[in-house]
C-alpha cells in the first residue's frame, strides 16, 4: 500500500459510528484496522484518512481537552468523481448536511477553479467538505 504525504489521524469518541460514517456514508474503503487501539485506515480515490478511538494516549498526542465539536477551525477537503451519490448515500444513512450542495468558484493563483461542494459533520464533529472539480 502506499501512503501519503499527509495522512490527517483523527482520535474518535465511538469506533464503530466513525467508521460507518466513513465506509457507508461517504463511501471510504478499510485498508486496514488494528484492535489495541481501535484504529483504521481509510482510503477513497486516493484520500486517505486514519481514525483512532481514544484510549489513554500518551501525552503528547493529546493538544488540548477532547470536546466536541473535535478539529475546530479545520476542514477536510475530499475530492470526488460521484457526488450526487455520497450526497443520496449520506441521507439514506440518516446523517444531515451541514450545508447543501452548491457550486463555487475560487481564485487558484491566476487563474479561478470552480467545483461543487457540501459539508458535513462526522459523528465527532470533524467538518468534511466534499468536493467535485467541475
Amino acid at each position: 500500500m502506499e501512503f501519503n504525504k499527509l495522512i490527517p489521524e483523527l482520535l474518535v469518541s465511538s469506533f464503530e459510528e466513525s467508521l460507518k460514517f466513513y465506509t457507508k456514508g461517504i463511501g471510504f474503503n478499510v485498508k486496514y484496522t488494528r484492535d489495541k487501539p481501535r484504529f483504521a485506515m481509510l482510503e477513497y480515490n486516493g484520500a486517505q484518512i486514519m481514525i483512532e478511538e481514544i484510549h489513554n494516549t500518551s501525552p503528547e498526542w493529546i493538544t488540548g481537552k477532547m470536546e466536541k465539536p473535535f478539529g475546530r477551525g479545520i476542514n477536510l477537503q475530499v475530492e470526488v468523481e460521484d457526488l450526487e451519490n455520497i450526497v443520496h448515500s449520506l441521507k439514506e444513512n440518516q446523517y444531515k448536511l451541514r450545508t447543501e450542495p452548491k457550486t463555487t468558484t475560487y481564485k487558484t493563483g491566476n487563474t479561478q477553479s470552480t467545483c461543487t461542494q457540501f459539508l458535513i459533520e462526522d459523528p465527532d464533529g470533524y467538518l468534511i467538505r466534499i468536493q467535485k472539480i467541475c
